[in-house]
């Protein structure tokens, strides 16, 4: 077992005390059994987002706090007691993750900050069966003018039905 740093045992006993007061498992029970449109409440969202985890692994010079994987293992482990429905993993993890990786400045500068404070949900658009092989992307984007049109299809994309944002895998040409 790791050894936590003083801040991420702070954060650790805050993501506790939020779960147990704010997204218990009853809770959670109550969100599944009525069914809600995005599998997630909004209101819990934004919640996450104000306590800052939003932007947990976002640098801060785009609105996040900058922290590493292993403070994020915290949180998560925390959010799982509590069976916590969010889009934190796919927007907060893999959607930021993407663009800070992929994304030249400007995009970095648009998205970033609004993915740390949840007023945007991101994902990220891979696979395109029921194998993940980004290597077979067959979805092309054709350019159209100044932007791209996608054809194709794609499937098993996390919060999709959520998100506001998606990243796509594409092929531009090749194979």
């Amino acid at each position: 077992m790791a050894v936590l740093t003083e801040e991420q045992t702070i954060l650790k006993e805050q993501v506790s005390n939020w779960v147990r007061d704010e997204a218990s498992v009853a809770q959670f029970r109550r969100m599944r059994d009525s069914e809600t449109a995005y599998g997630f409440e909004p209101d819990t969202w934004q919640s996450i987002c104000d306590l800052g985890l939003g932007g947990l692994l976002i640098p801060e010079a785009y609105g996040g706090s900058g922290m590493d994987f292993r403070t994020l293992g915290v949180v998560l482990e925390e959010l799982g007691r509590g069976l916590t429905a969010s889009p934190l993993v796919a927007s907060s993890v893999i959607g930021a993750s993407a663009i800070m990786l992929g994304g030249n400045e400007e995009q970095k500068r648009q998205w970033l900050p609004r993915i740390a404070s949840g007023e945007v949900v991101a994902t990220l658009a891979v696979d395109e069966k029921p194998h993940h092989a980004p290597t077979g992307t067959a979805l092309s984007a054709n350019q159209d003018e100044n932007s791209f049109r996608l054809e194709g299809k794609k499937c098993f994309v996390p919060e999709g039905i959520a998100a506001d944002l998606f990243i796509v895998a594409s092929r531009t040409s090749g194979q």
